[in-house]
Formats: C-alpha cells, structure tokens, sequence
C-alpha cells in the first residue's frame, strides 16, 4: 500500500437491516459510491461506522465484504479493530491482515483506561504485531474513550515500538 497516494479515506457507515441485522448487500453500492465520486480508500468498523456495538462475528463479516468489495473497486481498505478486549482486537487485526486489508487501526480501551502513553502503547503492541506488519494507525478519538494522554509521546513511543506505525 502506497500511503502517500491516499488523497481521501472515507469513513464508512455499517448498514443494517430494519431488524438490527448487518445489511451487507449494500456494502457493494457504498464502495461503488465511493469510487465513482474519487475517493481511494474506506475505514471500515470505526465510530462512524459502529464498530463498537457489533460482535467479533458481525465485524469479521463486514471487514471481509468490504476487502471484497473495495478491492474490487480499487479501493484501500483501513480496518478498525480496536476493542477493550486486547485478545478480542489481537484477532481482530490477524483476520483483517487474512483478509487481504490494506491497513488496520485501534483506539484506547476506554474502560480500564492506560494512564500514561507508555501504558497506551504496550496495548496497542501485540495488535499491530497481529497484523503482520501491516501499516497501523492509532485511532485517537478521546471524546469517545476519554484517553487523553499527550499525542506526540504516544507518536514517538509507537514509532520506537511499532515498525508498521503510519
């Protein structure tokens, strides 16, 4: 994955059915959607695209139709799979490197929150590991998991610690 290409990733909503079902046949339109209005790539399972309030199951599934999907649109696709559960996020990343995803993301546990970067970034470690050196991005959202710790040093810490940190 070529990242100083990336101009525009979009990030997606996860559809569902009027019964709270994932609604994956539309998947197709929203990478279609994208590409014809130039977008390159999609994050997929993020807060937007509820990420949080699927089961591991739900977000195997909707990471797997949007590589299928994305690819076949030329799209780049960032997979969140950032959880609170560090094993939970761990297979997270190793499916979406299966997969065939360009990219992963995790955020901070937000319920047992680290309280130094030093902390942050020993979670965020065995993920990216997982991922077999595919680019990982630290999803740094503290309005949603009060994680407030200084970004510099969590950029510096995940440079020394992480090979695969964009």
């Amino acid at each position: 994955m070529n990242l100083n290409n990336f101009r525009l990733i979009a990030a997606t909503h996860t559809p569902f059915s009027s019964q709270g079902e994932l609604k994956l046949e539309v998947v197709e339109q929203q990478a279609r959607h994208l590409a014809i209005s130039g977008v390159q790539g999609a994050f997929v399972g993020g807060s937007t695209g509820e990420g949080q309030s699927l089961s591991t199951g739900e977000r195997f599934s909707l990471a797997e139709e949007w590589v299928a999907c994305g690819k076949s649109h030329d799209l780049n696709i960032i997979v969140h799979v950032g959880s609170n559960c560090q094993k939970s996020a761990c297979q997270l990343a190793a499916h979406a490197m299966q997969i065939g995803a360009d990219a992963v993301a995790a955020h901070a546990p937000y319920f047992f929150r680290p309280n130094t970067s030093s902390e942050l970034v020993d979670y965020l470690v065995p993920i990216a590991e997982s991922a077999s050196g595919l680019p990982f991005y630290y999803y740094d959202v503290p309005a949603a998991t009060k994680v407030r710790l200084p970004t510099q040093d969590v950029i510096q810490l995940s440079a020394r610690r992480i090979p695969s940190f964009v």
